[in-house]
């Protein structure tokens, strides 16, 4: 908000603003001569926050102007009842901007700190993504989006779940194309993450079956035991010893007798961070293993 409109109601913030495109339109200089006292405060303040020089008429800065205008304008909008509703149910179903989302890191991130990616690298990978993937399930569990980022060595995969317009960024991983087979830039990113699930990936039991190496949206009947432990690893395929990193957004359905998951998967991180470790990445493994431990 404009500290020279702070104290105005949202009809008259819209008629100064109006007022100063208007005038800055049709002449072919920036005087504020013919504004109010307090429009020239605010048309002021504008180029005072833009860092630029009331005075300079070239395009590029009227442009900047234009936007902050423009920006300012729809800001009421934006903050209206109606608009955080629409901005909500948008955000649910996937169809909200990829900037629009609002980003939070929930605890397990820190698992993926600890090998070497950055928030802001996958903060820049969610609002600029090469392509996302929304994923909807009609179980009333988490919805899940799988984001996609390419670089020149390596892709990074970004896994969130949504709630409205936020995203809870559970995790991100690197797939090195040296190291995984079949690799393709025009993956989509269910794709991309089938083919690190079967480099990297160890296979899931649930309810005492084997499912696979990598689950979206599946249901399966509840058998009871540890609701923590719904998900779990066939140790047989990788031994009492080997670290195992988990990653389950599921939810029991008690009354129907069966458990539906958004996305589970399980990776052999000592497989992981070794082809890691050939790219020159420091990893933690020690934390790693602590981080793991307290799932």
């Amino acid at each position: 908000m404009l500290n020279s409109l702070k104290n105005k109601d949202i009809s008259e913030q819209e008629r100064v603003l109006a007022s100063i495109t208007q005038y800055l339109l049709p002449r072919p200089t920036l005087q504020s001569s013919n504004l109010t006292q307090v429009e020239q405060l605010t048309l002021s303040e504008i180029c005072n926050q833009l860092k630029v020089d009331p005075n300079d008429l070239s395009p590029k800065v009227r442009a900047r102007i234009f936007k902050f205008l423009t920006d300012e304008m729809v800001k009421p909008l934006r903050e209206s009842h109606k608009w955080k509703q629409a901005r909500f149910g948008l955000g649910e179903s996937g169809d909200l901007c990829p900037d629009l989302y609002k980003i939070e890191f929930v605890s397990t991130f820190s698992r993926s700190e600890a090998i070497g990616i950055r928030k802001s690298r996958v903060e820049d990978a969610l609002r600029k993504p090469d392509s996302v993937e929304h994923l909807s399930f009609n179980m009333d569990t988490k919805a899940v989006s799988i984001y996609l980022k390419h670089f020149r060595a390596f892709s990074l995969l970004s896994i969130a779940h949504r709630e409205g317009d936020r995203l809870f960024v559970d995790a991100a991983f690197r797939m090195y194309h040296s190291d995984v087979k079949h690799f393709s830039i025009s993956s989509t990113p269910t794709s991309m993450f089938t083919l690190f699930a079967e480099t990297y990936g160890v296979p899931l039991t649930v309810a005492n079956k084997i499912r696979g190496k990598l689950l979206i949206n599946e249901v399966y009947p509840y058998v009871g035991g540890n609701i923590r432990q719904v998900v779990t690893v066939d140790r047989s395929f990788i031994g009492d010893k080997g670290l195992i990193g988990i990653l389950a957004v599921y939810r029991i359905h008690y009354d129907l007798g069966v458990i539906s998951i958004s996305m589970a998967y399980g990776i052999d991180l000592a497989k992981y961070t070794l082809d890691l470790r050939k790219h020159n990445l420091l990893i933690d493994f020690d934390k790693l293993v602590y981080l793991y431990s307290i799932r």
